[in-house]
């Protein structure tokens, strides 16, 4: 019997941080892993920290592409292509991780690896702060 190739971690995520401007009285900390299955896809693992109790989380679904995620509790990904060095045979790409809490009381918080100043924006070029190839 042979074993199937075991998925490995290929980059160490730094904890996500909350935007100043929306704080979270049930959540204390976001972190995430990001890996390469054996078939070389990418996986993600999101794990929040702190009263999941308090919070609102949709039911358990296929990943999807979704309209307004940033009203309700849900975790994303942004990916956008950079260029090849031209000794560089793969293209790397740019990730950003963002997570939305919607609490019980319907308050919102917003996390990233990093934020753009001013208002919540998960699509600003400073959010893809992890780089991949």
């Amino acid at each position: 019997m042979c074993a199937a190739p075991r998925a490995k971690s290929f980059s160490r995520v730094p904890e996500l941080l909350r935007h100043p401007d929306t704080p979270s009285r049930a959540v204390q900390a976001v972190t995430a892993e990001a890996t390469r299955t054996a078939e070389g896809k990418l996986a993600l693992s999101y794990v929040l920290r702190g009263d999941i109790r308090a919070l609102r989380i949709p039911p358990p679904g296929p990943a999807r592409i979704g309209w307004k995620l940033w009203r309700h509790t849900c975790c994303e990904v942004f990916l956008r292509e950079k260029g090849a060095e031209p000794s560089e045979p793969r293209v790397a790409l740019a990730l950003g991780l963002s997570v939305v809490i919607e609490e019980e009381s319907g308050a919102l918080s917003y996390w990233a690896l990093r934020h753009a100043p001013g208002k919540p924006d998960f699509h600003h070029a400073s959010a893809f702060a992890l780089e991949l190839r």
